[in-house]
């Protein structure tokens, strides 16, 4: 009698709890049909968290497959520059900005577009036109940093031969200089010379002398 009536109960008709759901079916297939606490499932009007772990959003079955392919931030996602695995969020937010092969402008807006992150630094130092970069004389003592594309004008610069001949009238004076301070070290080192030759000497005769007073103490010492 209780199998009977567990099954006449099991066998009403039913329609789903979701209001816009229009399936309607035994009530024994109405807990499949929702399927509740599950990501997956027959009713699409059922609510049910994202498939990601991190991520808390829930919504109908119907509008998280979107949610996961196009909006979740912790949806799998590669980075189209160097294919580097991860989430939305981490590759996005985190990997772009240490990512080597990144596209990113010239910080010198200069003509080119844009270049790979690993190749400014080059850029940057041998090709970039409106980089600013040290005065072929700089070394005469001219501080300008004129852009790249300028340098050939800037070095023609009437100026640079003034700088020039200071600069060469320095090197003159500071040649004199060090001709006279090796001309003194070269003075010092033959006084040194000489006074070693005359210290040597005195040393040999000195020597000598307790040579010859050793041999006449031994000649005395041997006198009975």
């Amino acid at each position: 009698m209780e199998a009977d009536c567990s099954r006449i109960i099991n066998g009403l008709e039913v329609y789903c709890s979701n209001q816009r759901c229009q399936w309607r079916g035994d009530l024994r297939d109405i807990s499949t049909h929702l399927n509740k606490g599950k990501r997956d499932g027959e009713c699409q009007y059922e609510e049910a968290k994202c498939r990601y772990e991190e991520c808390q959003v829930r919504n109908e079955r119907r509008y998280l497959d979107y949610h996961e392919h196009d909006e979740c931030s912790h949806r799998l996602f590669r980075c189209q520059y160097c294919w580097k695995d991860g989430t939305y969020l981490s590759i996005t937010m985190g990997h772009y900005n240490d990512c080597a092969d990144y596209p990113i402008h010239c910080p010198n807006n200069c003509t080119l577009n844009t270049m790979p992150r690993h190749v400014l630094s080059a850029h940057i130092s041998h090709q970039c036109p409106l980089e600013p970069v040290d005065c072929v004389f700089r070394w005469a003592g001219c501080n300008d940093k004129p852009l790249r594309k300028d340098v050939h004008v800037h070095t023609a610069d009437t100026k640079h031969v003034t700088l020039l001949a200071v600069a060469c009238g320095q090197l003159k004076k500071e040649k004199k200089q060090i001709k006279k301070e090796n001309s003194k070290i070269k003075e010092e080192s033959t006084k040194l010379r000489i006074e070693n030759q005359k210290r040597e000497l005195e040393m040999t005769k000195q020597v000598e002398t307790l040579k010859e007073e050793n041999s006449q103490l031994k000649h005395y010492q041997a006198i009975p």
